[in-house]
Parts: structure tokens; C-alpha cells; sequence
């Protein structure tokens, strides 16, 4: 008997590949940047780095929004009411306009302090800052842009995604080494070069994405009759499942912020910092295939469970869990050995690329399992199942990460390898309560 359901993949693989690519060329931009912005020097890469982690913080609040759509669109869409399906792609346009507008605020607020709470150094504090309110300025358009990404995926279209993602990303990079490095008649911005870049690249998206919802030119339209009004009982179904996605994003990425202040006071400073800042993008490169097997799995469980075939909304969700551990080993033994020279790849300090390797090599292991995990609440997700991840990432990251690398990291001879022990170890531990969720079956009998 074949470990692998071909048709189930094969169908999972259609979805996946261009999802694949999306977050590919997303990261990819992400990747440039770091290394343009580390031809800056290591302190102008540390600045991008812990300002990203104060970011991605604040930013995971659009999750709340876009999480629970994707699964609404999905159930509705699998269930043939294209009505319900344009009144909650409405409804999460008008959440976006509002949560947008408070996500700028607060995240031009905190900017400097949660800069200085994570262990930014003078040196680095003021371009951090810089970086990050205009960043926050823009952060409307990049919500428009995900939003509108998200409901197609949701009725199974992530082609168009894609494409309008290489459009971006072309507008990106070009606008970042134009600005970064003041090039021509462009003015020489440094850091905050990068930031501009991806405001200008994101406003470009939105604007294609929304157009293209509103004049139907795909599986979903958007009619302008259902943005007239507010629907109290859809923005409380799409807020039901998303909230806990977008509180699982925070510990998330909050756990990371107080990770970097680890970093920032271990023996290894400057330069543990700027290692795991390039660690952190590698491994979003590498761990694309899981983040899209998982978008995958949303949109072809939840409209099972939108038709009623519950049978084979199971045997998507447990084939995407197998798909993801297969490709994402394989992924890891490449990382393991070529991590040296991945490292070189973004800086030429020789204790940067020494504390990086090993750093890689740790997150090698780490990731097939995580990545396993990724694929079970992609299926959760589908059904509308998202609290158990925001309890386990509380647990493995709070209670499990976080104390372990404090205690191996500064009270033994470990020091920054003790970080990565216990990265390892919460990334284990989080799978295995991920799966045993979705093994149990709970999910199959949610009302959302």
C-alpha cells in the first residue's frame, strides 16, 4: 500500500505548487532586502531584523480577518451559495478598512519602545524606528493586498495570487535598490529605502487585487450592494475561527521578540543577532512548501465540509500532513549540509557565518516536524477548528522555548547553542499535539 494517496496529492499538489511560489517570491524579496540591507553592515541588518519580529507582531491582527474568511468562502463555496460567499468577502474588506486603521496607530506608538524592550542597541534603535513607521504608514494597502489573496484561495484559486505576487515583487525589489542605495535620481535612504519599497509594491497589489474581485474576472466577485451595510453575524463567524489564529500569530511571534532579547544579551551579541535574522529568512524560504500544502489543505477541506463529504475532507487533511513531512525531510537534509554556504550568501562576518551554520543546521531538523504541524491546522483551519493552535504554540513556546533557551542559553556553557536546542525541542512538541488533535476528530462535527 503506497504511503501516499496519488490522486488525493495530486489534487493537493495543484493547489499547492502556485502557493508555492507565491510565498516563494514574497520571501524572496525579503531575502534581497536582507542582503542588501546587510551590504549596510550588520547593524543596519540587526535594525531590519528585530523591527520585522516588532512587525510581524503587530501585523499578525490581519490573520483574525483573513484566516477566518478563507475557511467561510471555502464551506460556502463548497456548498454552491456564491451569495454567502461575496457577502463575507464584503464584510472582511470593511474588518480590513477599520483594523488597518488601528494597526497603523498602535504600531506607530510602540515603534521605539518595543525596539528597546527587545534589547536594540543605540546603534541600531534609530534606524529600526525609522524602518518601522514607514512600514505602518502603508500597512492599509497591505492588508487590502492579503485580504483579497485570501478569499480567492479560498474557492481554490491560487493562481491568480500568484500572479499578481510576481507583479509585486518585480515593483519591490526594484524600489528597494533604487531607494536603499540611491541610485540615479532617487535619494540614498539606507533602511528605510527597504521600508518605502514594500509600501509602494503593496499599494500596487491591493489595487490589482480589488479590482479583479470587483469586476469578477474570477471564481469570486465582490458586489458593492453587500459592502453598503455591516453584517454583524458574518463578521462574528469570520472573527470565531480567525481570532485564535491571529492570537496564535502574536504568542508567535511575540515569543520570538523575547527570543531575540535572549539573543541580544547572550555572549554571541551583535552578531547572534544578525545570524538569526538571517536564519529566520531562510527558513521561511524553506518552509514555503509547508505554509502552501497548508493554504491547500484549508480550501479543499473546508469545501468538503461545505458539501457534506466529511470522508474525504479527512483523507485531504491527513494526505497534506504525509505530503508535507515527505518534502519538508528532504528540504532539511539540503539545509543541514549546505548551510555554510547559505549563510555567506547574506554577510561576510566570519562569526555571523559560524554562529549561523549551526543555527541552520538545528532548524534543518526542526522544521519537518513543524512543518507537519503546519499541514494538521491547515485541516483544522478547514473546519473551522483554530483554538487548539493557539494553545499548543502558547505551550511550546511560552512554557516549553522560551525557559529552555533561558536556562541552557545563560546559566550553562551552551550559550547560543542552548537557543536552538530549545527552538528544536518546542517545534517537536507542537507537532505532536497538532496531530493528535486532528487524529482525534473533533473537528468533523464543528458548527461555524
Amino acid at each position: 500500500m503506497a504511503f501516499l494517496h496519488r490522486e488525493t496529492v495530486g489534487a493537493i499538489w495543484r493547489l499547492a505548487w502556485p502557493a508555492i511560489l507565491y510565498s516563494f517570491l514574497q520571501s524572496f524579496v525579503e531575502i534581497v532586502d536582507a542582503m542588501m540591507v546587510g551590504r549596510l553592515g550588520p547593524h543596519a541588518l540587526s535594525a531590519v531584523g528585530m523591527s520585522q519580529q516588532v512587525i510581524m507582531l503587530v501585523m499578525v491582527a490581519m490573520l483574525a480577518v483573513t484566516s477566518g474568511s478563507t475557511t467561510l468562502v471555502a464551506q460556502f463555496y463548497g456548498a454552491g451559495d456564491n451569495e454567502e460567499v461575496s457577502r463575507t468577502v464584503a464584510q472582511s474588506v470593511i474588518m480590513s478598512v477599520f483594523l488597518s486603521a488601528i494597526v497603523s496607530g498602535v504600531g506607530l506608538v510602540v515603534s521605539r519602545p518595543m525596539l528597546k524592550l527587545i534589547g536594540s542597541r543605540a546603534d541600531v534603535l534609530d534606524q529600526g524606528v525609522a524602518y518601522m513607521r514607514i512600514y505602518f504608514l502603508g500597512v492599509f494597502f497591505l492588508f487590502l493586498n492579503f485580504i483579497s489573496s485570501a478569499v480567492l484561495r479560498g474557492v481554490g484559486d491560487t493562481v491568480t495570487p500568484l500572479k499578481i505576487s510576481v507583479i509585486v515583487n518585480i515593483i519591490n525589489v526594484a524600489a528597494n535598490y533604487l531607494l536603499i542605495f540611491g541610485i540615479g535620481p532617487f535619494p540614498r535612504l539606507g533602511v528605510s529605502g527597504a521600508a518605502l519599497g514594500s509600501v509602494i509594491a503593496r499599494s500596487v497589489g491591493a489595487v490589482i487585487g480589488c479590482w479583479l474581485l470587483l469586476n469578477g474576472r474570477c471564481r469570486v466577485r465582490l458586489f458593492l450592494r453587500d459592502m453598503r451595510e455591516i453584517n454583524m453575524r458574518l463578521m462574528y463567524r469570520t472573527l470565531r475561527i480567525g481570532i485564535p489564529s491571529g492570537l496564535q500569530g502574536i504568542a508567535r511571534n511575540g515569543s520570538r521578540l523575547f527570543l531575540y532579547r535572549i539573543i541580544a544579551d547572550s555572549a554571541a551579541g551583535v552578531a547572534a543577532i544578525a545570524a538569526v535574522t538571517v536564519g529566520f529568512r531562510v527558513r521561511m524560504v524553506t518552509v514555503m512548501p509547508a505554509l502552501a500544502i497548508q493554504v491547500a489543505a484549508v480550501a479543499l477541506v473546508g469545501q468538503r465540509i461545505g458539501a457534506k463529504r466529511i470522508d474525504e475532507a479527512e483523507r485531504f487533511g491527513r494526505e497534506s500532513i504525509k505530503f508535507c513531512a515527505v518534502i519538508l525531510s528532504g528540504i532539511g537534509v539540503l539545509l543541514f549540509f549546505f548551510a555554510p554556504w547559505v549563510v555567506r550568501a547574506f554577510t561576510d562576518s566570519p562569526e555571523t557565518i559560524r554562529i549561523g551554520k549551526v543555527m541552520l543546521q538545528f532548524f534543518s531538523v526542526g522544521q519537518t516536524f513543524a512543518a507537519a504541524a503546519i499541514a494538521a491546522s491547515g485541516g483544522l483551519a478547514g473546519a473551522g477548528d483554530t483554538q487548539p493552535g493557539l494553545v499548543y504554540t502558547v505551550i511550546g513556546q511560552f512554557f516549553v522555548m522560551l525557559p529552555v533557551a533561558y536556562l541552557l542559553c545563560h546559566h550553562t556553557r551552551l550559550d547560543i547553542v542552548g537557543v536552538w536546542i530549545a527552538w528544536t525541542v518546542s517545534e517537536v512538541l507542537q507537532f505532536v499535539l497538532m496531530y493528535r488533535r486532528f487524529a482525534g476528530g473533533r473537528w468533523k462535527t464543528m458548527e461555524v
